[in-house]
């Protein structure tokens, strides 16, 4: 079981990268449309970034949950929690968002999107304002609910062009 979860992961994020490669995803189709439940722990999941409740952001999570950032990695709730508190002591957020698509495969489903940040130093100085880019990926709980298991984000920097070759 843990095996085919595993294999299902990868496939998800297989499918996003390509898709991901081929072009930015503006809206979903008709077909994968964002239903309620994702739109919700998406506005959850912000509104305790915004507000820098540590706690209820880790709690939107699996105990073995995966955060995965530029070169870093925190695996499970206590290291989560613990990414954010730190980040949310020194920092306030305020981010906006859209979801930019959303798949479903079995009991998984991921979602992704962009948001725009604007992130004011708690000891003073200047904002800085930023774009990113974000995949989160859900597992569909024994209760019913849909929790995260795999977060990752990152600043959406422009792409260069490659030198001719």
């Amino acid at each position: 079981m843990r095996a085919r979860l595993s294999r299902s992961l990868r496939v998800i994020t297989g499918v996003v990268v390509l898709a991901g490669t081929a072009g930015r995803v503006t809206a979903t189709s008709a077909q994968n449309a964002v239903p309620d439940w994702a739109q919700q722990r998406t506005e959850q999941w912000y509104l305790a970034f915004n507000t820098g409740d540590a706690a209820a952001l880790t709690n939107l999570h699996t105990a073995d949950a995966v955060l995965l950032l530029p070169g870093l990695i925190f695996q499970g709730r206590t290291a989560i929690e613990a990414f954010h508190r730190a980040n949310f002591e020194r920092t306030r957020f305020s981010c906006t968002w859209t979801i930019g698509g959303f798949n479903a495969v079995d009991k998984l489903s991921v979602v992704w999107g962009d948001d725009h940040c604007i992130e004011t130093p708690r000891a003073g100085g200047e904002p800085q304002i930023w774009n990113g880019r974000w995949m989160t990926v859900y597992q569909l709980q024994p209760d019913g609910s849909w929790m995260i298991v795999r977060d990752s984000g990152e600043e959406d920097r422009p792409q260069r062009p490659r030198p001719a070759v």
